[in-house]
């Protein structure tokens, strides 16, 4: 099932994750001043960090339910059917949230800017998750544990999801002020539920987890502290800082749960030299973990550097340290490592085994990285460590930031379903890129580029334009996707459509010569498909040939 629906989702997820990466370099750049103020940076900042979070990293990690459903055997079309809902209103609530971030509605919060509303679409996506999973679970006769737990998560996650990110009642206002290590427990316990599953994934045997008290003690904690803030009184530095530390119970248990499902396992070595001089530790057992590091790569890479951001993580919060570092460079390089090497490489692992190239992937830690080491020097500068120019920092990590663009370029490129190049697919490809990244591109520096052309942008307007062509690329996708002759035609209605109203547009002199442009496009591209279609004899507006 996971690859069926991988087959049409993969290059969205890719898509997706380039969309990130790409404010995030645009924002380095209106840092230095070499944006050319295409975008402001506060909304460049938005949409990197909003479509690293809420983009294809929840959407993958989504799947492992369906890979283990694959794991158990299970196949049913209705699973597939209702998953490709939850991905469509998934991708919904990222259109909203892209649109209204990029017209500046935004909560100029750390990890979570857009409006609260849009929550909505998310939950209402949840439904057809969990009816997706109620199809999948009728083929037991008995539930297993981890479909158990999982049910009571997909349950719980919308009304979860609206009450955390409430402006009043919720978690994430909470995060511009006070340590809030009560919401890096929760958030890391989250995480712990999915790499319990993704490790069963993995399991060579039958997995039996061991040591749940280091799981069962942050998780009762985490849910006292949001009963103590809600009925009693907020929580004291000292109480956030107990709590921060319990996620270092996290570490001896991903390690024990790597191990019972023989993952990584202990192999016996001889006694090393000083053990052999010693007669005390002479007969003394000595341990090396063994890796099975192909078959398990980016799980592997995941859980490394999820164990070291939990100890910096933690580091960061001694008093003194946090009040040198706590809004500086060094925090955000932290949290690159954890959303871009951790989080990513962990989303990544279950779909692993469909990724061919994995290089690519691998040079992209690499890059992220690099960026973090860069960022950390950077706050170690601004805590006064370090004597340096800052600017420097900041253009390293652009320049590091454009190689990662390119290697997640080369990644979308080299997933994009290959389909032979007829007339039809050669004209949704065109009217993909023409329509789709291009009104993208003019949704989003739109302002930039008619200023170029000594044009004045009628924002609500032209928002409203843009996103009716992100539209019409979407449909050219598909249709290139499936070679389809029908969608190629509704397409050519629109175009006539957009083609007249730009043509009024120019000659009553409301927009200038891009309007013009626009006209001349859309028209002799609508009548080089009616050509087409009248030559190979076919109706323009009928299915019939």
């Amino acid at each position: 099932m996971l690859k069926e629906i991988l087959k049409i989702h993969l290059p969205i997820f890719i898509f997706l994750l380039f969309f990130g990466v790409f404010f995030g370099v645009l924002y380095a750049f209106e840092l230095i001043g070499w944006g050319g103020d295409l975008i402001r940076a506060d909304i460049a900042r938005s949409l990197h960090i909003s479509f690293m979070l809420y983009g294809s990293i929840p959407l993958m990690l989504s799947l492992i339910s369906i890979k283990l459903f694959d794991k158990d055997g299970i196949y049913d079309r209705k699973v597939i059917y209702f998953m490709h809902f939850y991905l469509l209103f998934w991708y919904i609530f990222l259109l909203f949230m892209a649109v209204s971030l990029s017209m500046g509605i935004k909560r100029d919060l750390p990890f979570y800017d857009f409006d609260y509303k849009l929550n909505f679409i998310l939950a209402f996506s949840g439904i057809f998750y969990l009816i997706s999973m109620l199809y999948a679970i009728k083929h037991y006769e008995k539930k297993p544990l981890w479909v158990r737990i999982s049910l009571v998560i997909i349950i719980l996650s919308p009304f979860a999801l609206l009450f955390l990110m409430n402006p009043k009642y919720g978690e994430v206002e909470k995060t511009l002020i006070g340590p809030h290590g009560d919401n890096t427990l929760g958030m890391s316990f989250a995480l712990i539920v999915i790499y319990y599953l993704v490790i069963k994934s993995f399991a060579k045997k039958s997995f039996i987890p061991k040591y749940n008290f280091l799981w069962v003690i942050p998780l009762v904690f985490y849910i006292s502290s949001l009963f103590y803030k809600t009925l009693y009184k907020p929580l004291s530095y000292n109480q956030e800082w107990f709590l921060q530390y319990l996620t270092l119970l996290y570490i001896p248990l991903l390690i024990s749960w790597l191990k019972e499902a023989n993952i990584i396992e202990l192999a016996r070595l001889k006694p090393s030299v000083p053990y052999i001089c010693n007669p005390h530790l002479r007969n003394r057992r000595v341990y090396t973990p063994i890796i099975t590091f192909k078959q398990n790569s980016f799980l592997i890479i995941s859980i490394i550097f999820f164990i070291i951001v939990d100890i910096e993580g933690n580091w960061l919060f001694i008093p003194h340290v946090r009040e040198l570092f706590h809004r500086n460079n060094l925090v955000i390089g932290h949290a690159h490592l954890a959303m871009g090497v951790a989080v990513l490489f962990l989303a990544l692992s279950v779909i692993e085994e469909y990724l061919k190239n994995k290089k690519l992937f691998y040079l992209l830690a690499i890059f992220i990285i690099l960026m973090s080491l860069v960022l950390s020097i950077g706050g170690f500068m601004e805590a006064g460590y370090i004597k340096y120019d800052i600017e420097l920092i900041w253009k390293i990590r652009a320049f590091i930031g454009v190689l990662a663009l390119f290697t997640f370029f080369a990644i979308f490129v080299f997933f994009f379903p290959k389909r032979e190049l007829t007339f039809i697919r050669a004209y949704h490809l065109i009217g993909f890129l023409s329509d789709g990244v291009g009104g993208a591109v003019l949704l989003f520096f739109g302002n930039c580029i008619y200023s170029f052309l000594n044009e004045n942008l009628n924002d609500s307007f032209s928002k409203a334009v843009f996103g009716f062509m992100i539209g019409v690329g979407i449909i050219h996708l598909l249709g290139y996707l499936k070679n389809d002759i029908f969608l190629a035609k509704i397409t050519l209605v629109f175009r006539i459509i957009l083609s007249s109203i730009f043509y009024s547009l120019y000659f009553s002199n409301i927009m200038g010569i891009s309007a013009m442009m626009i006209f001349l496009y859309d028209f002799i591209f609508a009548m080089v498909l009616i050509f087409y279609l009248a030559f190979k004899g076919k109706y323009v507006l009928s299915k019939k040939v």
